[in-house]
């Protein structure tokens, strides 16, 4: 998480963008939410979408521990080249209906997602990523508290009530370690909110 912040930070001072507000998704947010942290003079205003550094303490499944495993997790995700209905099914659990989407997004997802698993580099980047945040992001937590308590970013966290991946008590414990954190639970909408609530986010991403 560190170096994905480093590179943000490199792309902020390349655009010779001094303060900015940043909207982040997921690992998107987790990493938006670091760099508040580390170089809060450069972020004006936070908004964090089902993600941030609080993490709280869950049991490992074994699908998740499957995937964590060198080589068993590589075998899994290649599997998935031989079924695009799979590859595309490996997504549900990111949605609270994922059949519920417009048919063009559905086909897209489809399409993108088949796309991804054939992708070597996307495969190495995924695991790398993955493997690499399961072990760091616990570690954060037992400082995490004190640290948060002395954030004065002005911060919206957006979270889908029906959210398996990251689940809505994060958010609620986040919006409650950071003083001034204001939280918005959006009914019926899954991990990725941007998209089964899109209009409720627009809107508040608006008002931030």
């Amino acid at each position: 998480m560190p170096w994905f912040a480093g590179v943000l930070l490199d792309v902020l001072d390349t655009l010779a963008l001094e303060r900015v507000a940043l909207a982040g998704h997921s690992l998107g947010a987790i990493t938006s939410h670091w760099l508040a942290l580390e170089q809060p003079s450069r972020i004006d205003r936070l908004a964090l979408l089902d993600g941030g550094l609080v993490a709280a303490a869950r049991k490992l499944d074994l699908a998740t521990a499957m995937f964590l495993a060198p080589g068993i997790g590589e075998w899994l995700y290649t599997r998935l080249r031989k079924d695009p209905q799979a590859a595309f099914d490996s997504l549900r659990p990111y949605y609270a209906d994922l059949d519920a989407l417009p048919e063009a997004d559905r086909s897209l997802l489809f399409e993108r997602v088949n796309q991804r698993v054939w992708s070597d580099e996307q495969r190495r980047a995924f695991f790398r990523t993955f493997r690499g945040l399961v072990r760091w992001l616990p570690g954060q937590q037992k400082d995490l508290p004190a640290r948060l308590a002395a954030v004065t970013t002005p911060t919206h966290v957006l979270w889908g009530e029906q959210d398996r991946i990251a689940g809505v008590e994060n958010g609620r414990s986040l919006a409650a370690m950071q003083p001034g954190a204001r939280l918005t639970i959006l009914p019926g909408a899954g991990h990725n909110i941007q998209q089964e609530a899109s209009a409720a986010v627009i809107e508040a991403l608006a008002k931030l």
